[in-house]
């Protein structure tokens, strides 16, 4: 049965139609840790570079034993002992750039320097570094890491860097066949570099013993990535 409404009852009122902006605004945090970036509207073509990167990470951050007091311990003697060692080799810390990856950091070296020439000091430098403070720490605290060195063109942004030379270097980072590597030689320091830089720091005397070094083939999405792993690097007395 058809009910007629009430004529005395009024309308209700109209809802104003809602408007929602998306995506919502940029808006950096106005106090905090974090510091502001401003963000071009159009970015113009970044120009690029040709420079040598490192990477490293910790071996094991993720372990049960690691919680996060830890962690924390042993990113802070990462950073503390890279600092030194590129001091040591006359890489100054202060003129590279560095982004931190949580169990690691990505290093972009100053392109004017000659970094095929500083690689070693630094990586025995790093290696004996280590291999002093473990002499002493607990066994949850020892502190154990892979690093790997590529050249070729990065481009900065207001974001960081990019560039196919980085994928690459993480990809040599992250490789299953130099992790294994590195886990089997029980040594603190592990070393991969790209076939480019090798040959460059070979061709230019930076190699003290350039036959130390063995070959291996990194298996990527991409392709295949000849490389040059070593785990002997340091003095230990």
């Amino acid at each position: 049965m058809r009910v007629r409404r009430n004529l005395d009852e009024a309308d209700p009122p109209a809802r104003e139609p809602v408007t929602v902006q998306w995506p919502p605004p940029f808006a950096p945090p106005s106090s905090g840790p974090w510091p502001q970036m401003r963000v071009p509207r159009q970015a113009a073509p970044a120009r690029r570079l040709h420079t040598t990167m490192l990477a490293v990470d910790i071996c094991a951050f993720g372990d049960h034993r690691h919680d996060d007091p830890v962690q924390c311990l042993l990113r802070r003697q990462m950073y503390e002992h890279l600092r030194r060692a590129c001091e040591f080799a006359v890489l100054p810390w202060r003129r590279c750039h560095h982004e931190d990856r949580g169990d690691g950091v990505l290093i972009v070296a100053p392109a004017d320097l000659p970094v095929e020439r500083l690689f070693e000091p630094l990586a025995h430098h790093l290696a004996t570094a280590l291999w002093r403070y473990n002499r002493n720490a607990a066994d949850s605290t020892r502190l154990r890491m892979r690093l790997a060195v590529h050249s070729g063109l990065v481009a900065p942004d207001p974001y960081g860097v990019s560039g196919r030379a980085l994928i690459e270097l993480f990809r040599l980072l992250d490789a299953r066949a130099f992790k294994n590597v590195v886990a089997r030689s029980r040594r603190p320091l592990g070393v991969i570099l790209s076939e480019r830089f090798y040959a460059d720091a070979r061709t230019c005397g930076g190699l003290a013993d350039a036959d130390a070094y063995h070959a291996i083939r990194v298996r990527t999405k991409e392709a295949r990535i000849p490389a040059q792993v070593r785990t002997d690097l340091g003095t230990f007395d």
